[in-house]
């Protein structure tokens, strides 16, 4: 299953929090055994493995 960001985070904007960057997110998406990626409109997604 794929989550979207906003999805994931309950962000009601669909956006990447300003407070987090690309090394943020990778980070987080270690620790939760997920991996993330960018699509081409910047908008995260993260997969279970």
């Amino acid at each position: 299953m794929i989550w979207y960001w906003g999805t994931l985070y309950r962000d009601t904007t669909n956006t990447m929090p300003r407070c987090l960057n690309v090394t943020n997110i990778i980070k987080i998406a270690a620790e939760s055994r997920r991996f993330a990626a960018l699509d081409r409109s910047e908008k995260v997604y993260y997969s279970s493995s």
